[in-house]
């Protein structure tokens, strides 16, 4: 077992947390560092679970907060509002959500499952990040929030109910 200062503290590491903090660390240089300081984004916490294999970098700007999230080698960036307490939501979700707000015609049923259900990858979802941060921090504003959640909850339940 390795050792490694966190917080001030030095703490014992399991052996398979080195690896998760490493993949992070890349994930993080390669995807997204750039993008989140052009941003002006800032690491205001790292963390991660040996025993669940998960880690996650925070990050934060005057608008938005962002974490990219790996489990057991599964990346995901999510995204809260810099307002009240964090309230992370899945960067798909967040896409489908946009998607589905930017369509001005009737969807057909299918249409818009097959939106509500679309997975993206790390540099989709960077890139929607970086893309539609105007609508981001629209969605996500004092003003907007309440309903926001409220919808996504919505469209969340209905993306689960898809995969039934």
């Amino acid at each position: 077992m390795s050792t490694r200062l966190i917080h001030g503290r030095w703490v014992a590491l399991h052996p398979g947390s080195t690896e998760i903090m490493k993949t992070l660390d890349q994930e993080f240089e390669d995807h997204l560092a750039n993008s989140a300081d052009k941003l002006n984004f800032q690491i205001y916490d790292r963390d991660w679970n040996a025993n669940q294999w998960s880690g996650s970098i925070k990050l934060r700007n005057d608008q938005l907060r962002i974490e990219l999230y790996c489990e057991r080698g599964l990346l995901s960036l999510n995204i809260s509002p810099q307002t009240g307490k964090e309230n992370f939501i899945d960067a798909e979700l967040l896409n489908s959500y946009l998607t589905l707000q930017e369509e001005t015609e009737q969807l057909t049923k299918w249409a818009r499952k097959k939106i509500v259900n679309r997975r993206i990858g790390l540099d989709e979802q960077v890139n929607l990040l970086t893309s539609k941060r105007t609508n981001l921090e629209q969605i996500f504003s004092k003003k907007q929030l309440k309903k926001t959640l409220k919808e996504l909850q919505q469209l969340g339940e209905e993306r689960f109910n898809n995969s039934l």
